[in-house]
């Protein structure tokens, strides 16, 4: 017999008054009732069974019961202790829930409870009263507990005769009155967990599990759930409207997760306990971008993208992201021209991705403008794809004899994204002012860089300092940045404000929300504190945005020097990642983790401003 102190649930009748002369009182407990008429005793103390199921001969109790009252439950297999605030509201007092699982030896719709309660005990007579549609439909109230609950529906003879398979695609699936099914994709991510994409329809109770090779249930309650038009057509018939939301993607966490395994969908509902369909997990794409674009690619409504980030795979892409980053070389090639400055004042970082075309329109202006040639500036190139390594390496001493600009490369081995790369680019500099500079970012006149640079020491309130960036035909590209709220994703956006505008007049610093990082000078002791900029968004986007309300908050200011200007041509690398559908999503992925970290301080920053 083991003893238990939590409980949550509540019987009808009351207790009759204790017969002092006899230590033990007997009363049946034969109906189950809401919340409200628990099962009293004196000093307000409580007893309540929510749920009493029988499946053959395995047991599952919920109740809930005051602090004070000590039950002892016989043959328990598991038990587990979880909160009830609908209690505690409702008593006043502090209780303790349980679910449990028990054995039940013999055929029989009642069993025995032990309680001592104030120093008295107590044997309560339980009958089974919930049916298995009944506490499967009640189970996801239950969200601590339900997961480890279902394997011990599967050791009951009488569910486990119902395991019957079946395999099939959406247009040969087999129709029955109970429930079909189908996992399409089962993705696996070791020491994570995997993620499942299909469709499956039920009757009008019961719910959907997924059974692993290890025994482990999931709930198919915590997957999205959509249209599925594929679905819908071919099982209107037999399911009716239950057929427009047959679409479900899920990602479950478990950490014993295996490159490969079977996977099996399982229904249970009082029809009893059904396997509709099982496969085995491939490894799933164990980078972020071959990740999201896979998972960005899946049929799943874009309105409900940012549920879908909350609620299933945004922690897995951080999880991906997390793993990625550890996994990243310690060291790096670097190779480097003649005549490189000893002392810099300033470290130009310039990220390459994707195309080396603009190297040399930035070293025909750089060659124009003599802090780059007479030591003033180091100027860096940080490789950030395999493709280009190679022809760098053999073109840079031609570059420094054409243009007579001396410059260093640093390739990191691996695709680090924008922001890994101006990290390993500030990791190889050397000077304490630094400059973050798209390789499409061309500057109209010499002496932009130490212009900025010294706007950045004349005030220690300012924690970067921007440029005017235009587009080709002179109009405003860039002029800081606004972060606007955006209702139909629920997310603040970075802007531009006075973007496409022709305005030639504004003063020399203008004090703005953040800057964008395709031309930004920030402190290298600045960086240091921060831990450099934040590899945690993917490819390139609000990474600038991120970095400047950090520096806001370590130094008060950022602005933006609008008599320095330089053209940016803008996205032409971004552009190269694939369809317009995909790069929306990156940037609705980015917008969605910028969020969730700035969202608080942004509307604060909004309601000082107002």
């Amino acid at each position: 017999m083991k003893k238990h102190n939590n409980l949550s649930t509540r019987p009808k009748q009351t207790v009759a008054q204790a017969d002092r002369n006899n230590s033990k009182v007997t009363t049946t407990i034969t109906e189950l009732t809401p919340i409200s008429e628990p099962l009293k005793f004196s000093k307000d103390l409580y007893i309540k069974i929510d749920h009493a199921t029988l499946f053959d001969n395995i047991a599952v109790i919920v109740g809930w019961s005051s602090e004070g009252v000590s039950l002892n439950i016989p043959d328990v297999i598991a038990n587990e202790s979880i909160s009830r605030p609908d209690a505690c509201f409702a008593t006043g007092k502090a209780v303790n829930g349980f679910i449990t699982v028990i054995r039940i030896y013999a055929s029989t719709p009642t069993f025995l409870l032990d309680a001592e309660i104030e120093g008295e005990s107590y044997n309560f007579q339980v009958r089974f009263g919930t049916t298995a549609s009944e506490l499967a439909t009640a189970l996801p109230c239950y969200m601590e507990f339900k997961n480890k609950l279902m394997p011990y529906f599967v050791q009951s003879r009488l569910l486990s005769q119902y395991l019957a398979g079946t395999c099939t695609p959406v247009s040969q699936a087999v129709r029955t009155t109970h429930a079909s099914g189908h996992l399409d994709i089962v993705h696996a991510f070791p020491d994570y967990g995997f993620v499942a994409y299909g469709w499956a329809l039920k009757s009008t109770n019961g719910s959907f599990w997924l059974l692993t090779e290890t025994n482990e249930w999931f709930s198919l309650d915590d997957a999205m759930w959509f249209s599925r038009p594929d679905v819908a057509e071919v099982f209107a018939d037999s399911f009716g409207a239950r057929a427009s939301e047959a679409g479900f993607f899920g990602c479950f966490k478990n950490l014993g997760t295996s490159s490969s395994g079977s996977i099996r969908l399982v229904s249970l509902s009082d029809k009893g306990l059904f396997s509709v369909h099982e496969m085995t997990s491939a490894i799933g794409p164990q980078t972020p971008l071959s990740y999201a674009r896979w998972a960005f690619s899946l049929s799943i409504p874009s309105s409900r993208f940012f549920e879908r980030m909350d609620l299933q795979d945004g922690a897995l892409i951080d999880n991906l992201i997390a793993k990625n980053r550890a996994n990243y070389p310690n060291a790096a090639d670097i190779w480097q021209t003649k005549g490189m400055a000893t002392r810099p004042e300033i470290s130009v970082i310039v990220p390459l991705y994707g195309r080396s075309d603009f190297v040399e329109y930035q070293l025909t202006k750089f060659s124009q403008d003599v802090e780059f040639t007479n030591g003033k500036i180091e100027l860096i190139y940080v490789v950030d794809d395999p493709l280009l390594v190679n022809g760098l390496q053999q073109t840079c001493h031609q570059l420094m004899e054409l243009y007579k600009v001396p410059m260093k490369f640093v390739w990191g081995k691996i695709n680090r994204g924008y922001s890994g790369a101006n990290n390993l680019g500030i990791a190889n500099s050397s000077a304490d002012n630094i400059i973050l500079l798209n390789s499409d970012v061309f500057p109209l006149e010499p002496g932009w860089a130490g212009k900025i640079a010294a706007n950045l020491n004349s005030d220690n309130s300012i924690g970067a300092v921007g440029a005017k960036l235009l587009y080709a035909d002179g109009s405003i590209q860039h002029l800081g940045m606004k972060f606007d709220f955006a209702p139909e994703w629920g997310v603040w956006l970075n802007k531009h404000p006075g973007q496409g505008l022709d305005i030639s007049t504004h003063s020399s610093l203008l004090d703005v929300e953040a800057a964008t990082g395709a031309c930004l000078a920030v402190r290298r002791a600045d960086m240091e504190i921060l831990g450099g900029m934040d590899e945690g968004f993917l490819i390139g986007d609000f990474e600038d945005s991120d970095l400047c309300l950090k520096l806001r908050e370590l130094r008060g200011r950022i602005v933006v020097n609008a008599e320095t200007k330089l053209v940016h041509l803008e996205r032409q690398s971004f552009n190269q990642l694939g369809s317009n559908d995909f790069r929306t999503n990156v940037v609705k992925y980015n917008a969605w983790r910028h969020s969730r970290i700035w969202a608080k301080k942004i509307s604060a920053l909004k309601e000082k401003q107002s």
